[in-house]
């Protein structure tokens, strides 16, 4: 498994580790091409086989870079965005804590939070209420 950050500068070319049979990137800013695919920020695109088309930065770009061997079982994203308004961390606390009850609730097995305090404390409330 792999997850990676990496920053890539205009016409920069990358090739997705081919040991992994399942890969996908998620463009944090910039621009990218994949293959036949056009990518900007805040897209994400996974694709799977034996082999990756290269990654093309357009322009100077962010991107998280993501695979490993085929799950399983069904796979579930929760994509915390920030509500509006919200430019101070502490201010999104309680919204992130809810997306990330959401997403363990729809059957997320990992959840990736800032604020971790107020994460445990509402999935510790959850939990109990379930066993009630």
């Amino acid at each position: 498994m792999f997850l990676l950050e990496v920053r890539l500068a205009a016409g920069a070319q990358l090739a997705l580790p081919a040991e992994h049979l399942e890969r996908g990137v998620y463009v944090v800013d910039g621009a990218l091409t994949w293959g036949t695919l056009s990518l900007s920020a805040t897209q994400m695109a996974i694709q799977a086989g034996p082999s990756a088309p290269l990654l093309i930065a357009q322009q100077d770009s962010r991107v998280m870079l993501f695979g490993g061997a085929p799950l399983d079982g069904e796979r579930h994203l929760c994509v915390n965005r920030a509500p509006l308004g919200a430019s101070v961390p502490a201010d999104r606390a309680a919204g992130s804590a809810a997306a990330a009850l959401v997403a363990v609730q729809r059957g997320a097995k990992l959840v990736r939070e800032h604020d971790v305090a107020a994460t445990v404390d509402a999935l510790a409330v959850w939990a109990w209420d379930a066993r009630a």
